[in-house]
Formats: C-alpha cells, structure tokens, sequence
C-alpha cells in the first residue's frame, strides 16, 4: 500500500529555520507551525550545513511503501 508522504515547501523550510536562527527554541517553532520537533532538528542540520542552498525540494510526489 502507498502512503503519500509528507511534503513541506522549501519556504516553509526557511521560514521555520530563520525563526529558529532569530532565537526561538526548537520546541517552540514546532509548536508555532504544528510540526515535530525532530523533523526540525533534521532541517536544522541541513540548514547549519548548507544553509539555504540546502536541498530543500519543492513540491514533488514521493511515495513510501510500507
């Protein structure tokens, strides 16, 4: 069975990196845009390594499988 995904634009993505980087805690930018605190430490290691050259996609239809 396949199970779309989430997607976040990549607008998104730098929205909640550049409130973390304003210096909100991690905890409360999820809390702010409804997202798991883990997923943001993963942005924000792509973010600390790249920054906004990250590869962030935009939208696109990945699928899982489970």
């Amino acid at each position: 069975m396949f199970v779309p995904r989430q997607q976040y634009s990549r607008e998104l993505k730098i929205a909640v990196m550049r409130e973390i980087d304003s210096g909100k805690g991690i905890a409360e930018v999820a809390r702010m845009y409804q997202l798991s605190p883990r997923r943001l430490e993963v942005w924000k290691g792509e973010w600390r390594a790249k920054g906004e050259l990250a590869p962030y996609p935009s939208v696109s239809a990945t699928f899982r499988v489970h």
